[in-house]
């Protein structure tokens, strides 16, 4: 899936999510409140490339990319934090937080081997 059909079935992902009821798990987990899909849905429309979507029993949504080559990024996000983890294919691991749309965007955009200024200059 490319693009806007990506996008359209994240979108779609995150109402399945919304309708989740409480113990959706099986293991007690809480539904997710609104504040954290309307968040997510902004951050989705936001992103130059759409990520896997993933409810987490830590009352967080979960974007992930990953490259075949072993590069993964993950962004863990709560209704008011949002947590960066990148793995390199060499072994290396960071995890901070961040706490802007704007942020994340640049974070993929340099998974994806693009820098913010050469987007502009587009």
């Amino acid at each position: 899936m490319k693009g806007v059909e990506k996008l359209s079935f994240n979108l779609n992902n995150l109402k399945k999510i919304d309708k989740l009821k409480s113990d959706w798990n099986l293991n007690c987990a809480k539904p997710f409140k609104n504040k954290l899909i309307g968040k997510c849905a902004n951050i989705l429309i936001t992103l130059p490339y759409q990520p896997e979507v993933f409810p987490t029993a830590r009352e967080s949504i979960q974007f992930e990319y990953e490259k075949p080559n072993g590069h993964y990024l993950e962004f863990e996000i709560f209704e008011n934090d949002i947590t960066v983890l990148e793995e390199f294919p060499d072994g290396r691991m960071f995890e901070y937080e961040i706490d802007s749309i704007k942020e994340i965007v640049e974070i993929v955009n340099k998974f994806f081997g693009i820098e913010t200024s050469e987007r502009n200059s587009e």
